[in-house]
């Protein structure tokens, strides 16, 4: 499945929801890759300090450490 966007595809189509107005949040650099080849925005969730260094070199638009900071979405604004 990883890194293959298809299932991201998919879930977009049923939900008929855009690319654009969507966010995947994920824990590895391959799942922003895959939101990179879909167009969505990407949150990364950085389980270890080394992880978010790796999402951030992939690119995500957002990296939190923590739910906590999904819940209050300001990271995104």
């Amino acid at each position: 499945m990883k890194p293959h966007p298809h299932a991201v595809e998919r879930a977009l189509e049923i939900t008929g929801s855009a690319p654009g107005s969507s966010v995947l949040i994920g824990d590895a650099v391959s799942d922003i890759e895959i939101a990179k080849a879909t167009g969505l925005r990407s949150i990364g969730y950085a389980k270890t300090r080394q992880r978010g260094v790796e999402l951030r070199e992939a690119d995500a638009d957002a990296v939190v450490d923590g739910i906590g900071r999904l819940i209050i979405g300001d990271h995104l604004a």
